[in-house]
């Protein structure tokens, strides 16, 4: 198997799969077609491709225990897989350690699973960082589970949680999107606050602080705005306000030059810069990529 260095088009969804949604684990990929399907490939060590086996597949197999059921979103985590139904229903299957299932054990699972903690929830959409998943609701809940280091599930601890739960949060918000990097999460609720918690090294909390939280804090720096989406990828966090201001901040690791850093600053705008690198308080990045459309 090579590397491939440039898009090429996927030979399963020319032959009439036509993918609506698709999803990257560490080394293994998802997607969901029109009619409700569910195609993994890539490695299957841990059970993430939902095939009964333990076996790579390097190219796309459709997972044939979701026969019968309209799958709408998938998401991956390091090595497991999350999936949701028209119907509410969610389903994971892979790597059980950490509790990352949210099935009640550490046990790995080598085909897709009904989440039996999340029965009496209508799941429109799932995420997944590297061990700590996410399910939303229908009705604007958040549930959380899978490991707890640096609070990384949101429930007030370090420990692991093994079954999905909902999260108990401030004034009980709605909530309209969420997403999980590496060891943080951040949610927007329906009043356009971000509130984010986990780890907080780069910064990717948006307090101006590297500590971790176990517990969701807002971002106040841009309280003034209405958010309409959050986006978090290793340790950085991204938001789009209305009217398509783009605010960024965490990444730490990724700058170790401050001086290289702020000449990149000088022409995509002024980020608040620490003596180590990162940006510190969510600034808006004023360059012409401030005005996005949300995709």
């Amino acid at each position: 198997m090579q590397d491939c260095n440039r898009p090429t088009l996927m030979e399963v969804t020319r032959k009439g799969c036509q993918a609506a949604q698709v999803a990257c684990g560490h080394m293994h990929t998802a997607f969901v077609t029109k009619e409700g399907q569910v195609w993994c490939w890539g490695m299957g060590l841990y059970g993430e491709l939902g095939q009964d086996d333990r076996y790579d597949h390097w190219l796309p197999h459709e997972v044939h225990e979701l026969k019968g059921v309209f799958v709408t979103y998938v998401a991956c985590g390091e090595h497991f897989t999350l999936a949701c139904t028209g119907a509410g229903t969610s389903y994971s299957w892979g790597r059980g350690k950490f509790g990352c299932l949210g099935l009640g054990d550490r046990q790995d699972r080598l085909r897709p699973e009904s989440i039996h903690a999340l029965s009496r929830a209508c799941i429109i959409k799932v995420a997944a960082g590297k061990s700590n998943p996410l399910a939303l609701s229908d009705d604007g809940k958040l549930y959380s589970w899978g490991r707890g280091k640096s609070g990384a599930h949101g429930h007030g601890h370090n420990g692991d949680v093994l079954e999905a739960r909902k999260m108990l949060l401030p004034e009980d918000r709605i909530v309209i999107d969420m997403d999980c990097g590496r060891h943080h999460c951040a949610i927007l609720t329906i009043k356009g606050e971000v509130w984010c918690w986990g780890a907080g090294q780069g910064y990717a909390l948006g307090n101006g602080k590297e500590d971790d939280s176990a517990l969701p804090i807002r971002v106040n720096a841009i309280r003034k705005f209405v958010i309409v989406q959050v986006s978090c990828g290793g340790n950085r966090t991204a938001a789009v306000a209305r009217g398509g201001n783009l605010y960024m901040w965490g990444g730490g690791t990724a700058i170790s030059d401050p001086e290289r850093f702020a000449d990149l600053s000088n022409h995509f705008g002024k980020l608040h810069v620490s003596e180590e690198g990162g940006v510190l308080d969510p600034q808006p990045v004023k360059s012409f990529l401030t005005q996005v459309c949300r995709v």
